[in-house]
């Protein structure tokens, strides 16, 4: 049995056509009885029209799900490079049916380097080969998996990463800069995972998450099976609509209904709210009534179109004029304009938690480039010290300014955006190569003395083993260095370091982040603002910028010039976060190509 909702449409907005007006998406669908377990509520969706046409409803052109065409083998998800870029893949369509890809759907196949979720959804046409913007939910790994998809890695994102994906992907597309997801926000998201659900990863994975709560997860979903025709799930928990998807055909939809009731089931395994009132459904719908479409070109097929109010963000996948996927997300802004910024953070957001970038052509007349007839961009010579193209510095805005340094990175020949390798498991290692890397041959003279130390002290993977090889031995020759700068630094070094309770890499890498840290560092012998950072770099933190020589010069080209040492990192992190990177793969990448002798790990 299925109830029709009186949904008032009557605030349509009549200069929208139809496929993109909120009462044009809601109007055709009804809602099933209540599925309750636990603090959620769950309504299937139903189409009418698809009543009316025994369960199928008049829709665009046939399509499957993408884990039908992975499993059929009519598609392949690739690196668009033997090099690989962390924010993009290459999407090959081989059969002769399109393929629908919905945001948040999670990659894993053999071949890739890390593991990824789709930014936006699309449909891809038969015998098509596309790049695909992704985002990373998994850190400090960086090589081709040798095992095949399966069934373990088959969920969509978690619906706060989808969230918060949707929300930079659209100030991205809002400031004529393509489709770009924020990764600070997506990892940030993923690491909220973890801590709400107590689980361990060695590589800060989400499909850990899944991996670790798949009991309680499945126990949880036996309550909400797909029923006949359904094409869709309105989710409640507790007081709250917290989202609702919807596939225009009922056999593609239930071959995704259990995976994406996962994204929602996540969160309602650590919530106390009470049971989800069905009531609220209702209400929420004639709020998506109300919304105004914002029509996007989608990176495949027909059209991106993006909904925005008081409370709700979502999107929908028009295609030949029909809507083939919609998803739309309850936010907590309740009109806060800071609602969804992240500790720290500068960037100005509107009512959904979305940054408010300036648009590219706004920034260019503010900031014009200089450039050559191949595009390449030159420094402004006429420009004071700490002025960019005759404007101060404090005019500019760290998002403007990042924004302009984005569009240099892009204009760059020959960079390719590759994560930093981190050390993994050598504590001793990675303290030498900081102790020596200081205005040195990097390659010549750093690497061998730290890959030499590595074979030689296997031991020393530790503080307390290394603390214990100093006192022992004499360092001189232990790093085959004459001078003594390096060794005091290294010392103090490891003395900080025992006395942090710091003993292993996973330790260091979560002991930078913490409040006064740095300071610390700063207090050792030799260790200035880039050193400090570059130890947190080497020890796998993503947020890492140790900006040197090589890294300010890329700003001065690209006309940033910045203030500060911490001014000149936040460029760095914000358009890093543009690209859909990490800071520390934008400076790995940026150093290796300004040095062409990249950091290589011993």
């Amino acid at each position: 049995m299925t109830l029709t909702a009186d949904i008032d449409t009557s605030f349509e907005h009549l200069d929208q056509e139809d496929g993109w007006s909120g009462a044009g998406l809601v109007r055709g669908l009804r809602l099933g009885e209540p599925q309750v377990e636990g603090p959620l509520c769950i309504l299937p969706i139903f189409s009418e029209c698809g009543e009316e046409t025994g369960g199928q409803p008049e829709t665009s052109e046939e399509y499957v799900t993408l884990r039908q065409a992975l499993a059929d083998g009519t598609l392949e998800v690739g690196e668009v490079s033997q090099e690989g870029r962390v924010a993009e893949l290459l999407f090959v369509n081989r059969g002769d049916t399109r393929v629908l890809a919905l945001d948040g759907e999670h990659l894993a196949a053999a071949g890739l380097k890390q593991d990824r979720v789709t930014a936006v959804p699309f449909v891809i046409e038969r015998l098509t080969t596309l790049r695909v913007p992704v985002s990373c939910v998994e850190r400090n790994r960086w090589g081709a998996r040798a095992s095949r998809w399966s069934g373990d890695d088959d969920f969509v994102a978690e619906r706060a990463v989808r969230l918060a994906m949707k929300r930079s992907t659209l100030a991205s597309m809002r400031a004529g800069m393509g489709v770009y997801a924020d990764q600070g926000a997506v990892w940030s998201g993923v690491e909220s995972l973890h801590r709400r659900h107590a689980t361990v990863s060695g590589t800060r994975a989400m499909k850990d998450v899944y991996a670790a709560k798949k009991a309680g997860l499945t126990q949880l979903l036996r309550a909400f099976p797909c029923e006949e025709g359904q094409v869709g799930v309105l989710v409640i928990q507790g007081q709250q609509v917290v989202g609702l998807d919807y596939v225009s055909q009922p056999n593609q939809y239930r071959e995704i209904h259990e995976r994406l009731l996962r994204s929602y089931a996540l969160e309602a395994l650590v919530s106390d709210s009470a049971p989800g009132d069905g009531s609220l459904a209702e209400t929420f719908l004639e709020g998506v009534a109300g919304l105004h479409g914002e029509p996007f070109d989608s990176i495949g097929l027909g059209s991106d179109v993006r909904y925005v109010g008081d409370g709700v963000l979502g999107h929908a996948l028009v295609v030949d004029g029909r809507v083939v996927h919609a998803s739309l997300f309850a936010t907590d802004s309740g009109g806060d304009p800071n609602s969804g910024r992240r500790e720290g953070e500068t960037v100005e957001r509107d009512i959904t938690g979305c940054p408010v970038y300036p648009r590219r052509e706004d920034v260019r007349r503010a900031y014009p480039r200089q450039g050559d007839a191949t595009g390449a961009v030159r420094v402004d010579q006429s420009c004071a010290p700490g002025h960019v193209s005759g404007r101060p510095v404090e005019e500019a805005s760290v998002v403007a300014r990042a924004l302009r340094f984005a569009d240099y990175v892009r204009s760059l020949p020959g960079l390719d955006l590759v994560p930093f390798q981190p050390y993994e498991d050598h504590l001793g290692a990675l303290l030498v190569d900081v102790a020596l890397q200081r205005g040195i041959n990097y390659q010549r003279v750093v690497v061998p003395r730290a890959r030499r130390f590595m074979t030689e002290h296997p031991d020393a993977r530790t503080t307390s083993t290394l603390s214990a090889l100093l006192a022992n031995s004499d360092p001189h020759l232990l790093l085959r260095w004459r001078g003594t700068a390096a060794i005091t630094t290294l010392a103090a070094l490891t003395r900080l370091l025992l006395d942090e309770g710091v003993e292993t890499i996973s330790n260091l890498r979560a002991w930078v982040d913490l409040p006064g840290s740095r300071d610390k560092l700063l207090a050792v012998p030799n260790v200035g603002f880039k050193t400090a950072s570059y130890v947190a770099l080497l020890a796998g933190s993503p947020n890492a910028v140790p900006v040197d020589r090589h890294l300010r010069r890329h700003l001065e080209r690209s006309g940033v010039r910045p203030g500060s040492y911490d001014d000149a990192v936040d460029v760095y992190r914000k358009a890093a976060a543009l690209l859909g990177v990490s800071p520390a793969t934008l400076e790995w990448s940026l150093f290796s190509l300004s040095t062409s002798r990249a950091r290589r790990q011993p």
